[in-house]
């Protein structure tokens, strides 16, 4: 994702999407923060054992928002 400003016209910001239930708007907005300075972020399901290694992997999928 390199344009947040159009992914938030594009995507309900309540409710569930293809970000999670609820505070996408928070999410949305620490990717915003952390890519102000140049850091990429992944938002990924914490729930799933495992996720950052099998994202690495390419065995489970996530939205990487690039700095």
């Amino acid at each position: 994702m390199t344009d947040i400003d159009e992914l938030k016209r594009s995507i309900s910001m309540s409710g569930t999407n293809r970000f999670g239930t609820g505070g996408v708007a928070t999410k949305i907005e620490a990717a915003r923060r952390v890519n102000e300075f140049g850091i990429h972020m992944a938002l990924l399901n914490g729930k799933k054992e495992d996720i950052l290694r099998k994202a690495a992997d390419g065995r489970e999928e996530g939205t990487v928002f690039y700095g």
